[in-house]
């Protein structure tokens, strides 16, 4: 990603980017997917004791989406 950007672009930024574009340009994705694409932790400490799911599917779905966004401004 660095060798293929200004140098004004970082990764942290770009995962900025990243959460600012799912909210605002996606349907159907909750906030638990979104945080779920960044390996955030996801609900406070009794949902995550009773929820096991990884959200796999919506979570690859979602990267599809965003893969696209991001090929389309190359």
């Amino acid at each position: 990603l660095l060798s293929l950007s200004p140098k004004h672009i970082t990764t942290h930024g770009f995962r900025g980017t990243f959460k600012t574009w799912a909210e605002e340009t996606t349907y159907g994705y909750s906030n638990n997917v979104i945080e779920a694409c960044q390996a955030h932790k996801v609900g406070n400490k009794i949902e995550q004791h009773y929820f096991k799911g990884d959200f796999m599917e919506k979570r690859r779905k979602l990267m599809h989406e965003w893969g696209q966004f991001v090929e389309s401004a190359l």
